[in-house]
């Protein structure tokens, strides 16, 4: 047990969190401990898998876990247990979509962070809790449409990031920063942050990260009007992260920006298969925060058809309205809302 748990965090750090490697290390591990019965020998390899299928999207297992850790941390009253446990279904809950429950559980694993931080707090995992709450906590409040209180995250992650001083934790955060300028439009500071945070992955040998990187920098770079070099660094990315099993969140997210590179190209075909692809993956895996974006994306693709079906554009949008309303993320439903006007005025100006 001793040797499993430092292997599994080792390949985790440098391989990712979702080769089948980690999870073959951390089955071994949890099935040690069942046969044991030793509950704090357990919480680590339980957090290990727990955060396994959240990069997999197995959602709905990651949120047992999670719940499972939380469960242990109030038991045995370990505080690193529970920071750990809260940030984790905290992850799970945003790709979910279930906004408020995510921030309340990512500000729970703050709090206590902050509150204990003087009593030399040892946790169980590679990434530090504070930095991957705060990160994520920007994105929640972006969303939810407190830009302030998302700013004052984002700012506390990177900074937090940089004073810890780790290449693991400084490029995690970086690559998070980045999708975060993405959804505030500040498409140059996004692709700075996507190659600072490149630069970290090549440089330690963070492999599954470093395709994460790529994936951001191709996006941000596609926003900048670079839509040909944009899709030459997402297509091998995404072909990547498939093939070592990841698919947390922005996957799904960067499949409908790349699906929007192919449309602005006019490959209106394959805009149509990628943003299928990317809608399918979503509802399947039960992950709802970026849905609402995907409609609308969709509904974009179909406008730019060729004698276009405007009832099915207009149905696209409504699903995009209604799914952000559902998820109480305001920023979607102006986006959408925002972009439903923009065509149909658009639309009535031309008809006369």
């Amino acid at each position: 047990m001793s040797l499993l748990i430092p292997l599994a965090i080792s390949l985790s750090s440098s391989r990712g969190y979702s080769v089948d490697e980690v999870r073959e290390v951390l089955t071994q591990a949890r099935n040690i401990c069942d046969k044991l019965g030793n509950v704090s020998t357990l919480y680590p390899v339980l957090r290990g898998l727990c955060t396994f299928h959240i990069v997999r999207n197995d959602l709905d297992i990651a949120g047992e876990l999670a719940r499972r850790c939380i469960r242990i941390g109030e038991e045995t009253t370990n505080i690193p247990y529970l920071v750990e446990g809260h940030n984790a279904l905290g992850y799970v809950l945003y790709a979910q979509g279930e906004l408020e429950q995510a921030r309340i559980h990512l500000e729970r694993a703050l709090d206590l962070y902050e509150e204990n931080e003087d009593s030399g707090l040892v946790f169980p995992t590679e990434q530090d809790p504070k930095m991957a709450s705060a990160c994520l906590l920007a994105h929640t409040l972006h969303l939810q449409g407190d830009m302030v209180g998302a700013a004052a995250r984002y700012e506390q992650s990177v900074a937090w990031a940089r004073k810890l001083n780790r290449p693991f934790d400084l490029g995690y955060a970086l690559l998070v920063a980045s999708y975060y300028c993405t959804l505030n439009k500040r498409y140059l500071q996004a692709k700075a942050l996507a190659e600072e945070a490149m630069d970290i992955s090549q440089t330690h040998g963070f492999a599954y990260y470093c395709l994460c990187d790529q994936v951001a920098l191709g996006i941000a770079i596609a926003h900048l009007g670079q839509i040909e070099q944009a899709i030459r660094i997402l297509e091998p990315a995404f072909a990547g992260l498939v093939a070592m099993g990841g698919k947390y969140g922005w996957v799904c997210f960067g499949l409908g920006e790349l699906a929007s590179c192919y449309a602005v190209t006019d490959r209106l075909e394959l805009a149509r298969t990628t943003i299928d692809a990317a809608i399918h993956e979503a509802i399947n895996v039960g992950e709802r925060v970026y849905l609402s974006f995907l409609h609308r994306i969709r509904a974009d693709i179909m406008a730019k058809t060729p004698n276009p079906d405007w009832e099915v554009v207009e149905r696209e949008l409504c699903r995009a309205i209604s799914v952000a309303q559902s998820l109480g993320a305001a920023t979607f439903v102006a986006d959408a809302q925002a972009r439903w006007n923009e065509i149909f005025t658009r639309r009535a100006i031309a008809n006369g």
